[in-house]
């Protein structure tokens, strides 16, 4: 296969240069064998520019690999249209981006029901005024595609019922997800223990989990349970904004502590631990089992108090943490140079401290 066949691995939106300003050109362009890669104006193609696109690469029948499409005023029409170009690229199409568009539940649908003949990898949906109602559609994917590793259907109003639909695919053999990504989406404790429930069923292969802005409540608690007793793969839980308190890190220390955890990553900004919470937390870092190399405290209400607690952990011998992030907390000169100072010396591990001047 020559011209694009042969060439064309990816189509993103970004912003253009002058030679395919327009998508009419990239029609053009496709059609004429002599694309290599398409960028789209960012927000600005509207829905006969991306219909030129489809039908271009239709016409030519690429081997398309990357499809980004992100903020680009896609509705239910383009859905459909969508989904038949994804017919003509079952065995190539890796990643597909349409975040940020109006697809609603039912354009999801008409991609969900195409995309089960792919060899997809990561998709992207955030954004995408998305309802729990979408979520029986995700769980046929994920049962059906054992390709699909990166899912992300971050601020979509998914809610518990949604989450709990989405989380029966882990019970199913196929499913191979190893990144989930649902910030913003609208649940409670009640979602979260349906998380518990479906990772118990496969452990072994979410590795990055970003459950940020939801009001999670007792529920992130019933989660740390499940982290510290199970043999589980996650190295990144993000957690930011979820109405923590200082009540949660007895639980997490556990976590820290525990062998069977092998978490690298963690973030808890915008959650009121505190001094007392960051002071409970630091036991988890001096433990000889800890793995935790990057942590994130921003905004947590952490004062000079709280970074002398942490001066003490990062100090340890069992200190593993390379990356701090405290930005947003009243942690003033004092705190800055205890910190600064550990990053400074290269006898400590940490090399990189995110603080207010």
């Amino acid at each position: 296969m020559s011209g694009l066949g042969a060439h064309l691995k990816g189509v993103q939106s970004e912003n253009s240069g002058p030679e395919f300003q327009h998508a009419e050109g990239l029609r053009s362009a496709a059609v004429g064998g002599r694309l290599g890669q398409a960028p789209l104006p960012t927000g600005e193609t509207e829905e006969s520019g991306v219909f030129h696109l489809v039908d271009g690469l239709k016409v030519v029948k690429c081997e398309l690999q990357i499809l980004k499409l992100s903020n680009c005023k896609l509705g239910l029409e383009l859905s459909c249209a969508l989904a038949v170009l994804l017919i003509d690229n079952p065995r190539h199409l890796r990643e597909l981006d349409v975040g940020m568009n109006d697809l609603g539940d039912r354009g999801v649908k008409m991609l969900m029901d195409k995309l089960k003949s792919t060899q997809i990898y990561k998709l992207e949906l955030y954004c995408c005024q998305l309802t729990e109602k979408c979520c029986e559609n995700m769980f046929r994917c994920l049962a059906n595609i054992p390709s699909l590793r990166e899912l992300n259907l971050s601020n979509n109003n998914l809610k518990d019922e949604g989450v709990k639909m989405l989380c029966k695919a882990f019970g199913v053999p196929v499913c191979q997800l190893e990144k989930l990504n649902l910030a913003s989406c609208g649940f409670t404790s009640g979602g979260c223990r349906c998380l518990v429930g479906g990772c118990s069923f496969s452990p072994t292969f979410l590795k990055e989990l970003d459950i940020s802005r939801n009001h999670l409540g007792s529920g992130v608690v019933a989660f740390f349970l499940f982290l510290k007793t199970v043999r589980f793969s996650l190295e990144t839980l993000r957690l930011s904004d979820c109405k923590m308190t200082e009540l949660c890190c007895p639980e997490l220390v556990e976590v820290l502590r525990s062998s069977l955890t092998v978490l690298k990553e963690l973030d808890l900004s915008g959650n009121e631990l505190g001094d007392s919470g960051v002071n409970t937390l630091c036991m988890g870092l001096t433990s000889t089992t800890c793995k935790l190399e990057r942590l994130f405290l921003r905004c947590c209400g952490i004062t000079v108090k709280g970074c002398s607690s942490l001066a003490v952990a990062l100090k340890s011998s069992c200190s593993k943490i390379t990356e701090l992030g405290l930005m947003g907390n009243d942690t003033g000169e004092e705190g800055l140079r205890i910190l600064s100072g550990i990053r400074d010396d290269p006898h400590y591990k940490l090399q990189t401290l995110e603080i207010n001047d």
